[in-house]
């Protein structure tokens, strides 16, 4: 599929920002270099000024950078490059999280095992074969990301990670196919095609731009509520044990308490049989070791970002994963188990590479959809990803200063595109939904402001198909810093709604706290959107009751003037 960026036809790609300078031209190139003293008002200055001597507007970098905007962004290759790193990094954990989950279906194995009835002496092959499919989706799971933060870097020039989304793999494994030791009537390959007609009818909803206006019902209070929800909804990941530093845990009467017990069950973390709900044993609380390193992570990044330290986020991260890769310490990412040795010996092959074996192209063969459940579980996929697209991807453009006065962001339709068309490829290979990511705010607070951000993530995912045993070893303590961080730079957001007004101050309120106690972004968006067009349809009711009856005119006039009084801060 051909993407222009660039059609005249598309009013996305032709909005002007006003957070931009005006257009690139050369004698405006000209006569800055020219100057010897010049005052510009931006985050990296000297930056811009180094790029501004060492390329010229007529070589290959210098027509690369103007296709890039480089220089209207105020951004350099290496604040990109640096970017980039800080935005793999912060959701490389999708390689192994990933796979883990969508494995947990078994994969194409059921194709050649009955799962309903699995005979003891088919458990050992079958956990072979669930094996070779956790490989193959971590190889999937690379490629899909690769491709779809190639288009949003090149066709969208966005600074925005792409991956399969979670929240949505889990639906596809817990819901749509069910776990391999209590498995559903839909079979794995069935509902792998049912998330590649999915990815088509996205791409048939951006090129005709009914994403667009989909997006565009969204009012623009909604739009700066989305930013901060997501934000909250980051910061509670990057607070438990699964992508952060396990202070917060459950509990059977709050649902979550303080926790600080650390990762493992020897450091005093207790958990149901299944994993998915864990606290802290008595006496433990706050006595885990891990815990307190993500903590001094969390120390080292706001120190290095208040004092202008660039790669602050990196630098945090880095150092809490080299800690947590010494053995025989209380914070070692390879304890002295089964798990960990597993772990441990996975690391030092440092780099390896797994052809796809098993899930390449399974969703064409043994396709059943007799059952009414693939059909919702279509529809139901379709809705969520759209919106939690559609939320991140607004969030995301606000955050990095690329939202127009209209509430719109340029080259909309290619970013739309972007998802879709590596959610059509990640389905062929075996994995979920592909959508844009909320760690994507790590790249942008560390200045990422152009496509070349999600160039080199797509890069680094194309080089952890070579070194996975070194890119799944970082550990989640090590990256929930970051995200703690970022949710609190989105925060920003919400002084640009008026909490005067309760047409806006409630919807938005909803849309917030929705997101991360739902813990799905598509539930907020939902909640603030009724809530929104309900006191849309009563404003219109009233208008039209107090129209036709005079009694109420003078009633109807006061609520508007109360109305402008709360809009001042406007």
């Amino acid at each position: 599929m051909s993407i222009d960026p660039m059609a005249e036809g598309d009013p996305d790609e032709r909005a002007t920002l006003h957070s931009t300078p005006p257009p690139y031209s050369e004698e405006a190139a000209r006569a800055e270099a020219a100057r010897t003293e010049v005052a510009v008002t931006s985050v990296k200055p000297a930056d811009v000024e180094t790029d501004a001597e060492e390329a010229s507007p007529n070589s290959f970098i210098g027509r690369v950078e103007n296709y890039f905007q480089l220089r209207q962004r105020r951004s350099t290759w290496l604040t990109e490059l640096r970017a980039g790193t800080v935005t793999f990094i912060t959701m490389s954990y999708i390689l192994a999280v990933n796979a883990q989950i969508i494995a947990e279906t078994g994969g194409p194995c059921g194709e050649e095992f009955d799962l309903f009835n699995l005979a003891d002496d088919d458990i050992g092959p079958f956990l072979e074969c669930q094996e070779i499919v956790r490989l193959d989706l971590i190889t999937a799971t690379a490629t899909g990301a690769l491709i779809a933060c190639l288009c949003m870097g090149l066709a969208a020039n966005m600074p925005i990670g792409m991956a399969p989304g979670m929240g949505i793999n889990a639906y596809f494994t817990y819901s749509v196919v069910g776990p391999w030791y209590s498995p559903g009537k839909v079979n794995y390959n069935t509902a792998m095609m049912a998330v590649f007609i999915e990815g088509w009818i996205f791409i048939i909803l951006a090129v005709t731009g009914l994403r667009v206006y989909i997006a565009k019902l969204i009012p623009a209070h909604l739009k700066c509520s989305i930013t901060v929800g997501i934000g909250m909804f980051l910061a509670l990941i990057g607070l438990q044990k699964d992508e952060g530093i396990g202070l917060v845990v459950s509990n059977g009467a709050t649902n979550v308490t303080l926790g600080g017990c650390g990762h493992t069950v020897e450091s005093g973390l207790a958990c149901n049989d299944f994993g998915l709900e864990c606290g802290c044993a008595p006496g433990t609380v706050l006595e885990g070791a891990t815990t307190w390193l993500g903590i001094i992570g969390l120390l080292i990044i706001l120190i290095s970002m208040i004092n202008k330290v660039k790669g602050g986020i990196m630098i945090g991260i880095l150092f809490v994963s080299f800690v947590s890769w010494f053995r025989n310490t209380q914070v070692t990412y390879f304890p002295d188990n089964d798990a960990g040795n597993a772990r441990f010996e996975y690391f030092k092959k440092v780099v390896a590479f797994h052809r796809i074996e098993k899930t390449g192209g399974a969703l064409f063969r043994n396709l059943d959809f007799g059952h009414a459940e693939i059909w919702t579980a279509l529809l139901t996929m379709l809705y969520v990803d759209v919106l939690d697209t559609t939320g991140t991807l607004y969030s995301m453009a606000q955050f990095s200063g690329l939202m127009d006065k209209s509430g719109n962001f340029p080259r909309s339709t290619a970013a739309f595109c972007s998802d879709a068309l590596g959610t059509v490829v990640g389905s062929i290979l075996g994995t979920t939904d592909i959508t844009a990511y909320i760690e994507s705010g790590s790249g942008i607070q560390e200045g990422g402001s152009t496509g070349i951000t999600a160039i080199v993530v797509g890069l680094l995912f194309f080089l952890s198909l070579f070194f996975t045993p070194i890119l799944s070893s970082i550990p989640p303590w090590a990256t929930g810093p970051a995200l703690i961080i970022i949710g609190a730079m989105m925060m920003d957001s919400v002084n640009n709604i008026n909490w005067r007004d309760l047409r806006q101050a409630v919807p938005a309120f909803l849309t917030m706290i929705i997101m991360p106690f739902t813990y799905s972004i598509a539930y907020g968006i939902i909640a603030g959107l009724a809530t929104h067009f309900i006191i849309l349809a009563t404003d219109k009711l009233f208008d039209l009751c107090c129209s036709r009856i005079p009694a109420f005119e003078q009633f109807n006039a006061k609520r508007y003037t109360v109305e402008e009084e709360t809009n001042v801060a406007e």
